[in-house]
């Protein structure tokens, strides 16, 4: 889940959404969160973790965002874009876990796996 000063923004489902979320994603001047939440049963026993990354965005033209969501890279994707591919290029830093950006906190998810299977 991508969050922008406590709003929550998931998948965007039309091209105007997506032009929408990108907008404020990319004008606010403040950077967004992304939030995924884990859960691992093994046997009996059930983990849970939640994996935060901030995401820091440059400011872009309109027409830089209409050609974006026109390669249709923001559909389907939490805040509508994938740091992964094209918005690559318009992100400035993140504090965290790039994978978890992309879905899954590999490192966090591995270790805890490893944690688990050592007890």
């Amino acid at each position: 889940m991508v969050t922008l000063d406590g709003r929550m923004y998931g998948k965007p489902q039309t091209r105007e959404e997506a032009i929408e979320t990108i907008t404020k994603l990319t004008s606010a001047g403040i950077p967004n969160v992304v939030y995924t939440g884990v859960v691992i049963k093994y046997r009996e026993n059930i983990e849970k973790f939640t994996a935060v990354t901030t995401v820091y965005m440059g400011k872009l033209t309109k027409e830089e965002i209409i050609a974006y969501v026109d390669t249709g890279e923001p559909m389907g994707k939490a805040g509508g874009y994938g740091i992964q591919g094209i918005a690559s290029t318009f992100v400035e830093r993140i504090e965290g876990d790039f994978n978890n950006v992309i879905g899954l906190p590999l490192y966090q998810l591995t270790q805890k796996l490893k944690e688990i299977v050592n007890r």
